[in-house]
């Protein structure tokens, strides 16, 4: 997965994963310091994880998925 990138002319639909920061209580952070994956519940998805009202799964940190698929 690939960090987010917010562009309403490529949205995340369901299934698509992206990579973002979570902070010390495991929620989605800009500032965060530590990274998940996370999996898009919808389609035409242009939000960041952690925004109300979108649908994203946390798979957990990056480091369970270096390397191949988990």
């Amino acid at each position: 997965a690939r960090p987010f990138i917010s562009l309403a002319t490529s949205p995340y639909n369901t299934g698509d994963c992206c990579t973002y920061p979570v902070d010390a209580e495991g929620l989605p952070s800009a500032e965060g310091e530590k990274i998940h994956v996370f999996r898009s519940g919808q389609n035409g998805n242009v939000w960041a994880p952690g925004s109300v009202g979108v649908t994203w799964e946390d798979l957990g940190p990056v480091e369970q998925y270096q390397g191949g698929v988990a």
